[in-house]
């Protein structure tokens, strides 16, 4: 009896087996997940990244404002080249970043067109065919919306054009080895 009582493994022991076995089952699997570190440098660079993107939106309100004005060109008319630069934005941060930050780059210069841009061009005052108009907040919160999911949209697109380039890129890497 005493034998056997020396040789058995007490409870203890045989939960910290258990434990060590569900361990390793649970621990296989997520080495095999990499997990990005908070790099602080890689956040730094998107932080700027968005700045570049808030100043270029905002110099562009600046000239087309003022240069419709100089040569009365209808500002509204202008509104693709908007566009481009919500899709340029997610272009680019897709190039640099990743994917998701291409949505945001969008996101960020709708926001940005939207409230500052408005703004510096509504104090710039461009040439409209139309009488300029007192807006309501219910109406300038609804356009910030729109125009931020727009940016959104124009980025999500920009982030696919550089996906695709970029997978066309890596495939004829391939092809010519």
């Amino acid at each position: 009896m005493r034998l056997e009582q020396t040789c058995a493994p007490d409870r203890n022991q045989r939960a910290s087996h258990r434990q060590l076995a569900r361990d390793a089952v649970v621990a296989r699997p997520l080495q095999r997940i990499s997990v990005r570190r908070l790099d602080l440098n890689h956040m730094k660079k998107r932080v700027q990244f968005g700045f570049i993107i808030v100043a270029a939106i905002v110099l562009f309100d600046a000239l087309a404002s003022a240069l419709s004005r100089t040569l009365q060109i209808d500002y509204a008319k202008l509104f693709w080249v908007s566009f481009l630069l919500y899709l340029a934005a997610g272009y680019f941060a897709c190039k640099y970043f990743d994917f998701l930050t291409g949505l945001g780059g969008g996101f960020v210069a709708g926001l940005t067109d939207s409230t500052v841009g408005w703004l510096v061009s509504s104090a710039i005052g461009p040439y409209t065919s139309t009488a300029q108009q007192e807006y309501g907040l219910v109406l300038i919160l609804f356009t910030v919306v729109i125009v931020s999911v727009l940016g959104a949209f124009f980025g999500l697109i920009g982030a696919l054009v550089r996906k695709i380039i970029g997978r066309g890129a890596r495939f004829a890497e391939r092809t010519a080895r």
